[in-house]
């Protein structure tokens, strides 16, 4: 049998390891003193990477995912906004649970992070178009958590 993908905490563990050297205070594009900067890291090395204009440091940080004990405690640690993926409202409320608690545990009041979720909008001026509009809307979105025509979309006409 060949190589196998890694399970889902190593992968996730890996693919969080650039986001999380984003946030720290002398990371490289968002530093005004230095004009280059180099990354080393595990996976990859860059060296006299120039980055401009630099990026603002006083940008509102928003993290997205729900993935419980990586992307949740990244956006409970960073985070001004966590964008959500939950596709169910039952799900929602247990997710802002999951990220408060990584608040508390990191020492940080969880009432400073915004939570946003993703939401369709599907509105068209006759009753007729929404039924295809809708269709649309799912082969658009596919692949993507959230239901184009549950709980979380808005469809219909203005009336």
């Amino acid at each position: 049998m060949g190589p196998q993908p890694p399970d889902m905490k190593v992968r996730s563990a890996v693919q969080s390891r650039p986001l999380q050297l984003s946030f720290q205070p002398d990371f490289g594009p968002c530093n005004a003193d230095k004009d280059e900067f180099s990354l080393k890291g595990e996976f990859s090395h860059t060296e006299n990477l120039v980055t401009q204009p630099k990026l603002p440091r006083d940008m509102q940080i928003l993290v997205g995912g729900g993935v419980e004990q990586v992307a949740m405690r990244i956006a409970a640690q960073h985070a001004d906004i966590w964008n959500t993926s939950v596709g169910a409202q039952d799900d929602l409320e247990h997710k802002v649970s999951v990220l408060r608690g990584h608040a508390e545990r990191l020492g940080r009041d969880h009432s400073e992070i915004r939570v946003s979720q993703p939401c369709l909008v599907t509105m068209v001026d006759d009753d007729a178009k929404v039924q295809p509009m809708v269709e649309r809307a799912q082969k658009i979105s596919r692949g993507l958590r959230s239901n184009s025509a549950g709980e979380t979309a808005l469809i219909g006409t203005p009336a």
